[in-house]
C-alpha cells in the first residue's frame, strides 16, 4: 500500500503508505511531512489513517525510527505507537577458548 497523501490548502503536504513483502503479518508505516507544513498534526493525522488501512488489510500496523529522531518518535506515539524495543550497542570480542 503506498501512494497516500495528506494535503493542506490544495497543497501536498506529506506522503506515507505501509510496506507488506517481509514481515507479514505487520505492515510497516513509513511516511514523511514536508519541512513547512510540521507541527500542524498532520504526521499524527497520516500514521493514523495509514494504521487504519493496515488494519482494513487484515494487518497488524508497526513503525520504526532512528532513536536520535525525536520528531518522528514523537508523531508516532502521538499516533497510538508505543515503543516496544531498544537499541543496544556494543564491541564483539572473539572469544578464544584455550
Amino acid at each position: 500500500m503506498g501512494g497516500w497523501v495528506v494535503t493542506w490548502n490544495g497543497e501536498i503536504a506529506g506522503a506515507g503508505g505501509a510496506l507488506y513483502h517481509y514481515n507479514r503479518p505487520y505492515g510497516d508505516i513509513y511516511m514523511k511531512i514536508a519541512e513547512p507544513f510540521r507541527g500542524r498534526g498532520l504526521g499524527v493525522y497520516l500514521v493514523q489513517a495509514l494504521k487504519a488501512a493496515c488494519r482494513s488489510r487484515g494487518s497488524v500496523p508497526a513503525a520504526r525510527c532512528n532513536v536520535t529522531n525525536l520528531a518522528s518518535r514523537r508523531t508516532l506515539q502521538k499516533a497510538g505507537f508505543v515503543p516496544c524495543g531498544n537499541l543496544v550497542t556494543g564491541d564483539l570480542v572473539k572469544y578464544s577458548n584455550g
